[in-house]
């Protein structure tokens, strides 16, 4: 899956929507959404150094892939943020 990290923060797809945090999680399973960009704090994202993607409008979360799978089309959730590979992403 490719995203583009804008200078707002935002993460865009190819078409142009932003993932965001989505509003109705209830902190137990918090899901990661696809939404129209609109540069609020719940689709601002920070890259860090550790190579996980911080939610800067909900923070201490970060973007994880859902059972570590690698293959197109898996879905991406919230999860406290660790030091795990399911938590890693690589900027190219």
């Amino acid at each position: 899956q490719r995203f583009t990290l804008t200078e707002a923060g935002e993460l865009r797809i190819a078409s142009g929507q932003c993932i965001a945090v989505d509003k109705r999680a209830n902190r137990r399973d918090i899901w990661a959404v696809l939404a129209a960009c609109n540069a609020q704090p719940m689709q601002r994202w920070a890259l860090a150094q550790s190579g996980s993607v911080e939610s800067v409008g909900g923070a201490g979360w970060c973007l994880e892939v859902v059972g570590g799978a690698t293959h197109s089309g898996t879905p991406v959730s919230l999860a406290r943020c660790a030091t795990v590979a399911r938590q890693q992403w690589t900027r190219t």
